[in-house]
């Protein structure tokens, strides 16, 4: 395990974009989905009932987003590595139950009063383990799911060259608009997901919820929150178990912590 020292300067980077002013997808309306029991339980009912915790401040307090990657799969660990799209629900390897844990501990101490999660199953262990540190229950939403990969499902990226290169060569030239073949781009991803993003903002104003995401979502997201230009997100590191902090004041989006990692020192990474 390394520490990244080059990660830290970047705490203090701040979003040019409009937070409240996202596109939103029918995904959103997924967002009240509550677990109940173990991970693989879920209900349903009304949307009112599901938002655990309703902003008490003005529409100027601070909203803090922790955005947490997933702890480690055995696909994570393959080497080479596997692409590991929606189409793939791995759960959570030793390592990554040990990650999951770690960043359990170090958001316990922060006011957390809402849990969010990607359906798939290593998202969803990654945030059961939060919440329950929190005396939460998770909340799954749709719109939240990593990337649709299409044929590239699976495979390493050695095999997608070697039988798709010229789609290879496309996608690896603008990787933020050219979808991975017959799945999505970065740029959809980052439209649905900031959706729920948007509504999970409204439904806790002053208050700091946490997201259990994957590698595609997070990149997607953090990008425009810093700015960067949609084919730069592949660029942002994301490790498995890593902490990103977001801080939401009106329109206004900033990165304060991004990729942290002190809390995985210990713990054998991939």
């Amino acid at each position: 395990m390394k520490t990244r020292a080059d990660e830290d300067s970047k705490m203090t980077t701040r979003a040019t974009g409009d937070a409240g002013s996202r596109t939103r997808t029918d995904e959103d309306s997924k967002m009240t989905t509550r677990a109940t029991g173990d991970a693989g339980s879920r209900t349903r009912t009304d949307e009112d009932s599901k938002m655990t915790t309703r902003a008490t401040g003005d529409a100027g307090s601070t909203t803090r987003v922790y955005l947490v990657r997933h702890g480690s799969t055995a696909a994570n660990r393959d080497v080479p590595y596997r692409l590991q799209g929606r189409g793939s629900d791995h759960p959570l390897d030793a390592t990554g139950r040990s990650q999951a844990l770690a960043a359990a501990t170090a958001l316990a101490k922060a006011p957390i009063v809402a849990v969010y999660t990607s359906p798939l199953r290593r998202a969803r262990e990654t945030a059961c383990a939060i919440a329950r540190a929190s005396g939460l229950e998770p909340v799954e939403l749709a719109a939240l799911v990593e990337a649709d990969l299409g044929r590239w499902e699976g495979l390493t990226w050695d095999e997608v060259k070697e039988r798709y290169p010229q789609e290879f060569d496309r996608f690896m030239a603008n990787p933020g608009t050219v979808p991975y073949l017959e799945g999505e781009s970065f740029a959809e991803v980052r439209i649905r997901a900031l959706g729920a993003i948007d509504r999970i903002v409204e439904a806790h104003r002053g208050r700091s919820v946490v997201v259990a995401a994957h590698n595609v979502v997070n990149r997607a997201l953090l990008s425009g929150w810093l700015g960067s230009p949609i084919d730069r997100a592949r660029s942002i590191r994301q490790a498995n178990g890593g902490i990103n902090l977001v801080e939401f004041e009106g329109d206004r989006a900033t990165v304060v912590m991004m990729n942290s990692i002190l809390h995985l020192l210990g713990i054998e990474s991939h």
